[in-house]
């Protein structure tokens, strides 16, 4: 622990008159009670003593860690004089002040005092201190205290605000692997043309994809024997790909926001597919391990499912409906295919490697990252599981259409977090109305008759390998109330 040596000051101040000299003496008590130790001529100058010996003396003592120099008007005028006691100490003092330590003001040892400001409020120093910082007594009691306080932390050498530690060099400086360094430049342009409503808005989101392209090409992992290295850099990646995934729907949702135009969501579709096209991303054709691009797989997953979330928070429904409707391009190995949003759920085998090695396995490490990794309000992460719910039943609905598409299959992971308590989502709790039912769930073709006709598959959720035994899709979707009221 540092030994904390007691400060020793010099106080020096104009005789203006009884009142103020009390204020001084009342100053100079406080700070002793403080453990200060003061050097004050109503306590050590004697009668018979030489006020001006006592004055240089004292300025210059070694054992004098500050001197205090309180100033009033009075202080001012005769300092600038060269008058009486104030003027005598000018002559001792400013030669020392214009050498004193460095010029941020570190171990100064003559700090000036303001007692008084002038009718314009500007503080009354003399020449020789001005453009010095000050400790400021001139204001209310309350103010002064604050003040004190402030000047019992300097004589102490204990300031409010220490600047921490340096650290060491950052380990990516030593590294070949790119990081993503949020600069926000591309970003910040989009964003700001969208909300201004400029032309060329849409032009700055494709900036910025290309952006998120280029660093994403950097990312592709390259082949290696040893599985559990290659599993570690999918996880490392997926981490490393959170503050791009953050810069991506600030823009994505930003974009729907300002300009629900059909260029737009074209836009956006867009950027998801070119995403999708990551899912295969690897270094080698001959040899790569199945799991090789779970980080682009999770990042395109993540990404869509924060999306449709905030579509459907926003109850922008009519543009959620052409994001599910429309199919997507995937670019397997060797010949592209289209598939409808369904694409987004893909299976990611290093989830199940990495989960082996853990004591205990998770249910599900993938509904743990959506969780951990929820851009919203942690209390809010019912929002994202009603839209994974929403999204499973968009997809049943899908299979009844068209039975001849076999991918058609959406699973709520999220729902492993769902309350044992079994009571619906506000979406479709407010679905109870008819006109919400068809303004919201309606729009996405999703109908009674259909959702009733669902029971069987929402029974069959119950069951899956992830283990949602323990709730009741029925009652979350408040399936037996829905569109029973006016």
């Amino acid at each position: 622990m540092d030994t904390i040596i007691k400060p020793k000051v010099f106080i020096s101040y104009s005789w203006s008159g009884q009142e103020y000299e009390e204020r001084i003496r009342k100053i100079v008590d406080m700070l002793r009670e403080h453990g200060i130790d003061t050097v004050y001529d109503k306590y050590d100058l004697t009668h018979g003593a030489s006020i001006y010996t006592f004055m240089e003396q004292s300025v210059n003592d070694p054992t004098i860690t500050k001197v205090l120099i309180f100033c009033d008007k009075q202080y001012k005028e005769k300092a600038n004089a060269k008058k009486g006691g104030a003027g005598t100490e000018t002559l001792i003092i400013s030669p020392n002040v214009y050498e004193d330590a460095n010029s941020v003001g570190k171990d100064k040892k003559f700090i000036p005092i303001v007692m008084e400001k002038d009718e314009t409020g500007k503080a009354c120093l003399p020449t020789y201190l001005n453009g010095l910082l000050f400790i400021d007594f001139s204001r209310s009691q309350s103010e002064n205290s604050e003040e004190f306080i402030k000047l019992v932390r300097l004589l102490y050498g204990k300031p409010e605000f220490v600047a921490p530690a340096l650290g060491n060099m950052p380990s990516y400086l030593d590294e070949t692997k790119p990081h993503y360094m949020i600069t926000g430049l591309k970003k910040d342009c989009a964003i700001n043309a969208l909300k201004n409503g400029l032309s060329g808005a849409l032009n700055l989101c494709e900036d910025f994809f290309n952006q998120v392209y280029d660093f994403l090409d950097k990312l592709i992992i390259e082949y290696d024997p040893n599985q559990t290295k290659v599993v570690d850099c999918v996880w490392n990646s997926i981490e490393e790909l959170l503050p791009l995934r953050n810069d991506c729907l600030d823009v994505v949702e930003t974009m729907i926001v300002c300009n629900k135009t059909e260029e737009t969501i074209r836009s956006i579709h867009t950027f998801f597919e070119k995403i999708l096209g990551y899912k295969n991303k690897v270094n080698t054709k001959n040899r790569f391990w199945n799991f090789q691009a779970d980080h682009f797989k999770f990042f395109g997953y993540e990404i869509f499912m924060n999306f449709t979330t905030f579509l459907v928070d926003k109850r922008y429904f009519e543009q959620l409906k052409i994001f599910l409707d429309d199919y997507y391009c995937k670019f397997d190995i060797e010949t592209p295919k289209l598939r409808n949003f369904t694409i987004f759920d893909s299976d990611m085998y290093s989830f199940d490697i990495k989960n082996r090695t853990l004591n205990p396995q998770r249910i599900s490490l993938k509904a743990d990252l959506l969780k951990k990794r929820w851009r919203g309000r942690t209390e809010e992460f019912e929002k994202l599981m009603q839209t994974d719910l929403l999204l499973y039943l968009c997809a049943l609905n899908m299979q009844t259409l068209d039975k001849t598409d076999m991918y058609t299959r959406w699973y709520p992971v999220s729902l492993v977090y769902a309350n044992p308590g079994e009571y619906a989502f506000e979406l479709f709790l407010r679905a109870t109305s008819r006109n919400f039912f068809n303004q919201t769930l309606g729009k996405l073709g999703l109908t009674l008759d259909g959702l009733k006709n669902m029971k069987q598959d929402l029974d069959r959720l119950r069951g899956h390998y992830n283990g949602l035994g323990w709730i009741d899709p029925q009652a979350l979707i408040n399936l037996d109330k829905l569109a029973t009221k006016d």
